[in-house]
């Protein structure tokens, strides 16, 4: 995904009010930008859930006019709010800018780098080489410029593929907000723009670009099949076109299933508490045929889901069995030895064999019998499969 709205608004003393973003979701990736003239790295009261990371303020050594320059980030809840109050201790000039990503990771935090203002220049257009990082294919970047100076009016020039989104000159606050969706990956450094104005007063600046992480891809899922339905216990296996991601599984009755994938239960919980729908949550993918188990599902027949945040991908229809696979053809035995021999045989469906030696003709099965429960073997679909046993 990528960037969802900005807004801005110049501020006054001791702080101000930014409206949030339209169509501002849950899990949205916000940042806040605070802009401050005067006052050299003033103490921000974020909103409640922020957290603040950048800061590229500067003092009188640096440039004509001292700056409050910060960033903060902050993940929406379930109920975003309207709007964003933040607050300081100062009156001047002052802008706040705000920006929302959607479709970001739920896991992995925005990243800021700091570029620190220096001396400053009368040289025009001004450079604003801003210090990138090392990204990630899919990111989404937010690059925050801040001119230090004598309160003129100029023009910005975004970086190569960057897009202005919010522009501000409140006085002596002059800053822009540009964005990038979906960098390649690698190291991406520096990331420069320019500024235009007027030359007769020596211009600092001061940059903080942010990097909001990719959300783990889904691997699309292209072949799916259940395997090993033994009694109640089965392992829903599945092919997919990407050997990394999150995939999520859902079992339930044909009926049901719509119901299931649109609703996102911890993993390893039953679908409202009931007994007929189970759901893995999401779940690391780490190769091309990955395999999800399930336990506790009762006979009959069941539609497994491959489903990532709610969206179904592929569906099939199984059948779990209480009694466990069926023998289709055998069993044959073959002699090794005086005490032992090889029974073979093939079932209906995968699952576990496990060999009963009994005399012929015994009254009882535990008379003159010897039960193999360690001596298994695992048996695939409509495939011989045989047990080796000795010592009888």
């Amino acid at each position: 995904m990528a960037l969802r709205d900005s807004t801005a608004v110049n501020a006054g003393a001791n702080g101000g009010t930014v409206a949030a973003p339209a169509g501002l979701a849950e899990n949205d990736i916000v940042l806040l930008r605070v802009l401050l003239a005067g006052y050299n790295n003033l103490a921000i009261t974020w909103p409640a859930g922020f957290t603040q990371i950048g800061n590229t303020s500067c003092d009188a050594s640096v440039a004509a006019d001292v700056r409050t320059h910060k960033v903060a980030w902050a993940r929406m809840g379930a109920s975003p709010p309207a709007n964003f109050a933040v607050s300081w201790t100062g009156n001047d000039a002052s802008t706040i800018h705000c920006a929302a990503f959607s479709g970001r990771s739920t896991t992995s935090d925005p990243v800021a780098f700091d570029t620190q203002p220096g001396a400053g220049t009368t040289s025009r257009p001004l450079s604003l080489a801003a210090t990138g990082g090392t990204m990630v294919a899919g990111d989404d970047v937010a690059w925050f410029t801040d001119v230090f100076g004598g309160g003129d009016a100029g023009t910005f020039t975004p970086p190569t593929d960057y897009t202005a989104q919010e522009t501000s000159t409140n006085l002596y606050a002059i800053g822009q907000l540009a964005t990038r969706n979906n960098v390649a990956a690698g190291s991406t450094t520096p990331i420069t723009g320019s500024w235009t104005g007027p030359a007769a007063q020596a211009y600092s600046w001061g940059a903080i670009v942010v990097r909001i992480p990719v959300a783990s891809s889904a691997p699309t899922i292209s072949a799916g099949t259940p395997t090993g339905t033994v009694g109640a216990n089965t392992t829903v296996g599945f092919t997919s076109t990407a050997s990394t991601g999150t995939a999520r599984i859902v079992i339930d009755t044909a009926a049901n299933l719509d119901t299931v994938t649109n609703t996102q239960v911890a993993a390893g919980q039953k679908e409202n508490g009931t007994a007929a729908a189970y759901d893995s949550g999401n779940i690391t993918v780490t190769d091309t045929t990955p395999e999800f188990a399930f336990t506790g599902l009762t006979s009959g027949t069941w539609t497994a889901c491959a489903v990532h945040d709610g969206s179904t991908v592929l569906s099939w229809t199984f059948t779990v069995d209480a009694t466990g696979p069926t023998i289709t053809s055998g069993p044959t035995v073959t002699n090794i030895t005086a005490s032992g021999f090889d029974v073979g045989a093939t079932s209906n469906e995968s699952g576990t064999a496990r060999l009963l030696v009994t005399a012929y003709g015994a009254a009882q099965p535990n008379q003159a019998a010897f039960d193999a429960s360690t001596e298994t073997a695992t048996a695939t679909a409509n495939t011989p499969f045989s047990i080796h046993h000795t010592g009888q």
